[in-house]
């Protein structure tokens, strides 16, 4: 009798499991209807695990305060080397993630050789009858959107790259402007004007993008602020009230939801662009403005959980960024970057107004409120650097540093001292060769995880979205 019982128990047991079994096979043969793409550029492991720390040292604590991006049950890593060197940049990185081949730098979804034009996910999802938006924070025709929709041998094209966004006819794009929108030379015809000839809306203010309330035909949505290249402005720097990537996001969930489903791909362009300048305050508030949209993608997630996937991924790391810096031992104090008052470039306008009459106990009174770098922390060495700095500003020396945004060394200075003074290091102001994570939730999301080529991602959309010929 006991034997006879255990049997009957077995028996249950192993009928649970294939009921389970079946219908994971059924959920599987599901393919997803909804599909978000989210990119954060230059936005590496460090670079979330810093945000995170930094928020639960605002409570007095030690740990990690996590993101809604970290709470996605399955993680991956990306492997992100260009065709022709190891350290990738944005228009290579973002042609494998748009098309599942590996190109030359520099490089907008073509092949290495820039002769035959590579076809993105996106292009074959609006194939299938599929709805297609391209978000970013920075201009729409800067790489990481561009290789969505466009193909030009070199990614600063940007007036020929513009001129390829109406082309595949994608229904929503939004955030950043046009970059160079007359041409490098500044005398060709608005590229406003054809976009708007080839079936477009264009808003460019917050009474228009707050009129969107149905779907329409096509549209591209500009946020009213938009900066001179095109780009929305830091969200460190940002006004109350101003748009910002969630409410592009949340905009074009609504215009982009219909029966046959939707892929779109959302960029958080600026984060790189910070870690760029090694400006971890700004950075973190890139990170959290990317983790925002990302809620908003969640909310339509739950629901819709059998039919929605949401993948995000960085196209590769930028300023070799570390939680510790030598000087500070094993010590962190993370919580005195919310005294940082704004980006570097507001910081050198501010300080370009006061330039005629600047001393130097005035430049460093100024510099340490709007920083809020601890004065008794600074060394001998520190003092030296920033008066040496401040002598070349005064004589209005080139000081630039890298290409990415308007920078001087004193600028540069100050926020290398504090983020030494937070416990943080950075080993370059450009990329790195660093594998990045893959965070996804919702269906099929467990073909994700692992350790692969960043091409794999698209190929793996394709699979879920049950798109034939993609990558072939």
């Amino acid at each position: 009798m006991y034997l006879l019982k255990n049997w009957k128990y077995i028996a249950i047991v192993l009928l649970a499991i294939s009921l389970s079994n079946c219908t994971q096979k059924q959920e599987n043969k599901q393919n997803s209807k909804y599909v978000f793409l989210f990119i954060g550029d230059g936005m590496g492991e460090a670079q979330v695990a810093l945000t995170e720390a930094y928020l639960k040292s605002l409570q007095d604590s030690i740990g990690f305060e996590k993101l809604s991006m970290s709470k996605f049950p399955i993680m991956g890593l990306a492997k992100t080397y260009a065709a022709n060197r190891l350290i990738t940049g944005s228009a290579a990185s973002g042609t494998a993630l748009a098309t599942g081949y590996k190109t030359s730098i520099n490089t907008i979804s073509m092949d290495s050789t820039r002769r035959d034009s590579l076809l993105s996910i996106a292009y074959f999802a609006k194939k299938a009858n599929k709805k297609v938006g391209v978000l970013s924070s920075v201009g729409i025709n800067h790489a990481t959107p561009a290789v969505f929709y466009a193909h030009q041998a070199l990614r600063n094209q940007y007036y020929e790259i513009a001129m390829q966004l109406p082309h595949y006819q994608f229904d929503v794009f939004g955030g950043g402007g046009i970059i160079e929108p007359k041409g490098k030379d500044n005398q060709k015809k608005n590229i406003e004007t054809i976009i708007q000839n080839k079936g477009y809306r264009i808003t460019h203010s917050l009474q228009d993008f707050q009129k969107i309330t149905a779907p329409q035909n096509k549209i591209l949505m500009i946020a009213p602020d938009i900066l001179e290249e095109g780009e929305m402005p830091y969200a460190i720097d940002q006004k109350k009230g101003a748009l910002q990537l969630k409410d592009f996001t949340a905009k074009a969930i609504k215009l982009l939801d219909n029966p046959n489903g939707f892929f779109v791909m959302i960029e958080g362009g600026k984060i790189d662009w910070a870690a760029h300048n090694n400006d971890a305050a700004t950075l973190i508030g890139e990170l959290i403005a990317f983790d925002n949209a990302i809620k908003e993608a969640l909310s339509f997630y739950k629901k819709h959980p059998k039919e929605t996937t949401i993948i995000i991924t960085a196209d590769h790391e930028t300023g070799g960024l570390a939680m510790g810096w030598e000087d500070m031992h094993y010590e962190s104090n993370l919580s005195i970057l919310k005294n940082q008052k704004g980006t570097m470039e507001t910081y050198i306008n501010l300080l370009e107004a006061k330039k005629d009459s600047l001393s130097f106990n005035e430049m460093l009174n100024f510099s340490q409120d709007f920083f809020g770098i601890n004065v008794n922390l600074l060394n001998k060495n520190d003092s030296a650097i920033l008066k040496a700095d401040y002598l070349e500003f005064i004589k209005n020396l080139d000081q630039s540093k890298n290409t990415y945004a308007k920078h001087n060394a004193l600028a540069s200075d100050y926020l290398k001292i504090l983020s030494h003074q937070a416990g943080v290091a950075w080993t370059t102001h450009s990329h790195t060769a660093t594998p990045v994570p893959v965070r996804a939730i919702g269906n099929k999301s467990t073909l994700f995880s692992g350790f692969y080529e960043n091409t794999e991602i698209p190929k793996k959309i394709a699979i879920i979205m049950g798109i034939k010929g993609f990558a072939k």
